[in-house]
C-alpha cells in the first residue's frame, strides 16, 4: 500500500491469502463493510498481474471492489480513479523533484560569467 499508516486486511474462507484494503481507499469503503460476517458470500477484485500469486499465501494482495449481501462496500471504479489521481499527481510531484533539482545543479556547475570592465582612457 502507498498510504504506511494503516491498512485492513482480511482473509476468505477456503483461501490461502491476505488481502488488504488500502488506507487510500478507506474514505470510499463503505461503513457497514465490518458487517460482513464469517460464511457470508463476497466478490472481490484485485488486479490482474496478482492472479499468479492466489492460493499462495505468500504475498498481501491489494482488492480493488468488495460487493456482498447485495451491497457494494468498495466501488471498483471509485478505487480506480482514486489510485490512478494518487499515480498522476506522485508523476507530476517526481517530475517537478528532478526539473527543480537539475536547475539546481546545472547553475551549480555554470555560475553566471562576470562581465569584464574596460578601462577608461
Amino acid at each position: 500500500s502507498r498510504s504506511k499508516g494503516s491498512r485492513l486486511t482480511f482473509r476468505l474462507q477456503n483461501c490461502r491469502d491476505n488481502f488488504q484494503v488500502a488506507a487510500d481507499f478507506y474514505s470510499i469503503l463503505k461503513k457497514d463493510f465490518k458487517n460482513i460476517s464469517y460464511g457470508d458470500t463476497v466478490k472481490i477484485s484485485i488486479p490482474s498481474v496478482h492472479e499468479k500469486y492466489l492460493n499462495k499465501g505468500k504475498k498481501l494482495l491489494q482488492v480493488f471492489s468488495v460487493e456482498g449481501n447485495q451491497k457494494i462496500y468498495l466501488n471498483y471504479y471509485d478505487s480506480i480513479r482514486k489510485y490512478n489521481s494518487f499515480l498522476m499527481k506522485f508523476i507530476i510531484g517526481l517530475f517537478l523533484i528532478i526539473g527543480v533539482t537539475a536547475l539546481y545543479y546545472r547553475h551549480k556547475s555554470f555560475p553566471p560569467k562576470r562581465k569584464q570592465t574596460m578601462p577608461v582612457q
